[in-house]
């Protein structure tokens, strides 16, 4: 084999169909992290590309993530009046507690106004049964005394002479119970 001609400076150059292979020379902080074998571990990780665990970077163990319990904003880290918070805190509390009242409150009051309309009508509907009844107890205490004047013919007795008893004393007509005017204003129309 003979020797390439040398080059402008004296040194040899490679030529492009020879059997050598030219590599790039290595930086200084390549050459330094092949010398440390955590770095190099790590490298290897991350250029890793079968399996099923995909290496990621876990970044700064001082800095929490921001979806963890630890994580703070700048802005909550340097809020120093927990008192202030801590009363707010409370005063929400307290108005959340006074809403819950409130509401209760206002169930209540509706279920009482239905409870005294439901009252009011019981008692409208018993006023109204009493009424039927005295209509009906005048109409009996008037049946008996028709039979009894059917019946007996005199007012005395025949066989001795003395006079009878009136069996019950009528007493006075009730009042029928007042009815709504028909046709204009309220009630049903009147049929034709």
């Amino acid at each position: 084999m003979s020797t390439p001609p040398p080059g402008p400076q004296g040194e040899p150059t490679v030529q492009a169909a020879s059997n050598f292979h030219n590599a790039e020379p290595r930086t200084r902080e390549e050459r330094l992290a092949a010398q440390s074998r955590e770095k190099l571990e790590k490298q290897q990780l991350r250029a890793r590309r079968g399996c099923f665990h995909r290496y990621e970077e876990p970044g700064s163990p001082l800095v929490p993530e921001p979806k963890s319990p630890m994580y703070a904003d700048e802005s909550d880290r340097f809020r120093r009046d927990a008192a202030a918070e801590m009363r707010q805190q409370k005063v929400e509390a307290w108005k959340r507690q006074q809403e819950v009242y409130d509401r209760k409150r206002v169930e209540l009051m509706g279920k009482e106004q239905q409870r005294w309309e439901h009252m009011a009508e019981e008692a409208a509907a018993e006023a109204a049964r009493m009424e039927a009844d005295e209509m009906t107890r005048y109409r009996s205490t008037l049946r008996s005394q028709f039979l009894f004047n059917k019946h007996h013919s005199v007012p005395h007795n025949i066989l001795t002479g003395e006079v009878r008893p009136n069996p019950a004393a009528v007493p006075p007509a009730p009042q029928p119970p007042e009815q709504p005017p028909q046709g204009r204003g309220g009630g049903p129309p009147a049929r034709q």
